[in-house]
């Protein structure tokens, strides 16, 4: 994960937990994730680095993970944010330094030259496109399934 340890990095870390998985967490001081999370995921065996850079982070990755600078109500700090957080920019070198075919991902919306390049947005790293059709097809199913419990 690399940036702001928001509520998707959060996330990332707890479900990391539950299926064994270990993060590797890129965030500059203050952006970090919520310390009682992380320490519940280590609990459960589930190694997690918080790591000073992204190059650190991202090596020997199988994964590479965003999401957006600038959240919805934070743009108030929009500019102290994205100074805070360019070096934790997904771009073609940093991709370099991960393993061979690594994943990019983001849970979007994208602000191209932001979090992320269009280079990488649009190479074949990138599953954020078929990411997002994937989250289309999920939420469907769970509608699908409170609607029929209305019945």
């Amino acid at each position: 994960w690399l940036g702001d340890g928001n509520n998707v990095c959060n996330s990332l870390i707890g479900g990391a937990a539950i299926t064994g998985m270990d993060v590797s967490v890129a965030c500059p001081a203050g952006y970090e994730p919520d310390e009682r999370i992380v320490e519940k995921a280590r609990e459960r065996g589930c190694e997690i680095l918080i790591a000073g850079t992204a190059e650190k982070a991202a090596a020997d990755a199988d994964v590479i993970y965003t999401d957006v600078w600038v959240s919805m109500g934070d743009e108030t700090e929009s500019e102290k944010r994205k100074t805070d957080l360019k070096d934790y920019q997904i771009n073609e070198d940093l991709v370099r330094t991960a393993k061979e075919g690594v994943i990019v991902m983001h849970c979007m919306p994208v602000h191209i030259g932001e979090e992320i390049t269009e280079g990488v947005m649009n190479s074949t790293n990138s599953v954020i496109f078929v990411q997002a059709e994937n989250r289309l097809h999920a939420q469907k199913a769970l509608l699908l399934k409170l609607l029929k419990h209305r019945q």
